[in-house]
């Protein structure tokens, strides 16, 4: 892998009933660019509307060119498996309102939803450990659920 590979994860904002240009047409949108770097990939993206005017934004970190790996195809021992997951809260515009929270032993999949449930709790289901060293053969017989809950 080199930096050419590397990913980014942002919020991406048009205006509510103004004009129908998209970003190649016009200058109607923003990107603001919340996560990423010239050395990781990062994916599995979830943004969660914490209806505090905060929200949850979790994502993936996955290959490092520093972990001097080439890109492997789905299905070898390199693949495209996340190596950590982080939660964030954020505003609207994207600032940071709490550290970031960085774990191995649980997170999501990238077909996963992670839910609202009131009272600043978010929920998700997910497997014990779900990072490569784990993933190998993808058979899990216990799901378990976590719940994160907003400090605010």
């Amino acid at each position: 892998m080199d930096s050419t590979s590397a990913t980014r994860i942002g919020l991406f904002g048009m205006p509510i009933g103004g004009a129908h240009n998209t970003p190649r047409e016009g200058a109607t949108s923003s990107t603001r660019w919340l996560v990423g770097d010239d050395n990781c990939q990062y994916s599995d993206p979830q943004l969660v509307n914490l209806h505090n005017g905060r929200f949850l934004l979790g994502y993936a970190k996955f290959q490092c060119v520093d972990d001097n790996q080439s890109l492997q195809p789905l299905g070898s021992s390199r693949a495209l498996i996340p190596k950590t997951y982080h939660l964030v809260e954020i505003n609207e515009q994207g600032d940071k309102l709490t550290e970031t929270l960085s774990f191995t032993d649980y997170g999501w999949g990238g077909l996963d939803d992670l839910i609202y449930i009131g009272d600043g709790k978010v929920a998700w289901t997910y497997i014990n450990n779900p990072t490569l060293s784990n993933h190998i053969g993808a058979q899990h017989q216990q799901w378990e659920v976590m719940v994160y809950q907003s400090p605010h």
